[in-house]
């Protein structure tokens, strides 16, 4: 049905009035804009992955997950599981038991479509290139000390960045994990690394160093922050987007900070809630392949915690994830799922703890005239200020939440909304 909205500018004391186009039982609330917000409180359902076997060094320590989030790779200090099923259920990898007995810190990542999965330890990696039913290894560094401390892929699979913890040179590789490059990095070697989901563009920062970009395996060039300081530098996550537009670095006691122009500016990000924000102890982060969602962990703080941010890193949200110590945590690149992966310690004295959520659906619909508004899980929820013309809500929708509309999105009556068209399904 088309229910007719003519727009009329009210003023009332300085404060905009609500005006209410009703039909039936619909009614639709319209105000002035919406306020940006660091993402929703979600949902978290836990599980255990591995129990608690003292002096097992079962020992989780990084995640990874495919696009869609349907598969879900945990690395260990010495094994390592995989769910084809959104981390419900668990699989142990036989073929990489025992492998790291020294308990070294471990690496992993997969693929986009999950069937190229990758596992990391001190020079050594462990490659699969169907889904986890057969691996091959190889030794990717002769370097005496090597401390393997990250690992991130392309999307298809084929490039790989590993950063060594207190070592001036990372490795990489073109063609899935069969031969590597090392590259000298007089930066100091890399404790946190990512590369671009193209695989053109990497970051890597260290601990007391400056956090460095560039091509891979070209020359890197260190970032400036501009008006901003890093405060301590003790980069323990990194993570881009796509292209490296959208970039999330965890400063352990410093802070995150986002770029959203390929690391020409920078932000801080906040949270209005906790004045000691800035000083947690950051460790995992993650980026979905536009950065519209970001997510890092707080390990071994008052806090521990998983927090996000839906507004390209300039505000965050705790999550109360329900996990002891979230060290890392993944984003489904295109899907909505999120993941976060608790370590227990390096003895095995405390279970391998998984929680999961699911982000809300968010669709963007075109008004006719201009501007737009924002469907989350099927119900109108806000407009942009320039929402003018015909406004047609699609099939599906469920709900038209109060004060989705805006009538004081332009000054001129002959530019705002004429129409809504509202499906049977509201």
């Amino acid at each position: 049905m088309s229910i007719p909205a003519s727009i009329r500018r009210n003023y009332l004391s300085n404060f905009l009035a609500i005006v209410l186009t009703v039909t039936g039982l619909q009614a639709i609330a319209i105000s002035s804009a919406p306020t940006a917000s660091a993402g929703p409180a979600l949902s978290w359902t836990q599980s255990t992955i591995a129990g608690a076997v003292s002096n097992s060094g079962v020992y989780g320590q990084t995640l990874a997950t495919s696009s869609d989030g349907s598969k879900v790779f945990v690395a260990a200090t010495n094994r390592a599981f995989l769910s084809t099923n959104y981390g419900v259920n668990w699989t142990t990898i036989t073929a990489l038991n025992n492998l790291n007995p020294d308990r070294y810190q471990s690496a992993a990542d997969m693929s986009a479509d999950g069937t190229k999965i990758y596992y990391a330890f001190k020079n050594q990696i462990y490659y699969s290139w169907d889904s986890g039913q057969t691996w091959t290894n190889k030794t990717f560094s002769t370097k005496s000390g090597l401390t393997v401390w990250s690992m991130d892929a392309s999307n298809d699979g084929t490039k790989i960045l590993i950063t060594n913890r207190d070592s001036s040179e990372y490795d990489y590789s073109t063609n899935s994990g069969e031969t590597w490059t090392q590259v000298s990095d007089p930066g100091g070697g890399g404790w946190a690394g990512a590369i671009s989901g193209d695989g053109t563009k990497i970051i890597i920062a260290n601990r007391l160093g400056t956090p460095r970009i560039g091509p891979l395996g070209g020359t890197l060039t260190a970032i400036n922050l501009g008006a901003l300081d890093w405060k301590s530098k003790d980069f323990r996550g990194a993570a881009c987007d796509l292209t490296c537009t959208n970039i999330l670095l965890a400063n352990t006691g410093g802070g995150l900070f986002t770029s959203s122009d390929s690391g020409a500016t920078w932000k801080l990000g906040t949270n209005s809630a906790d004045s000691s924000f800035r000083n947690l102890q950051f460790e995992g982060a993650d980026i979905n392949s536009d950065g519209t969602r970001m997510a890092a962990t707080v390990s071994y703080d008052i806090r521990k915690d998983v927090y996000i941010s839906t507004d390209f890193g300039v505000t965050w949200r705790t999550q109360n994830v329900g996990i002891v110590d979230p060290q890392d945590v993944a984003i489904a690149s295109t899907g909505s799922a999120i993941y976060a992966l608790s370590g227990g310690d390096q003895a095995g004295n405390y279970p391998v703890q998984f929680a999961r959520a699911t982000f809300p659906i968010i669709q963007t619909v075109a008004c006719s005239g201009g501007g737009s508004f924002t469907l989350e899980n099927n119900v109108v929820t806000t407009s942009t200020l320039d929402c003018a013309g015909a406004v047609v809500i699609p099939d599906g929708v469920t709900s038209i939440a109060a004060n989705a509309f805006s009538r004081y999105n332009k000054l001129d009556d002959d530019e705002r909304i004429t129409s809504v068209t509202i499906p049977n399904t509201v």
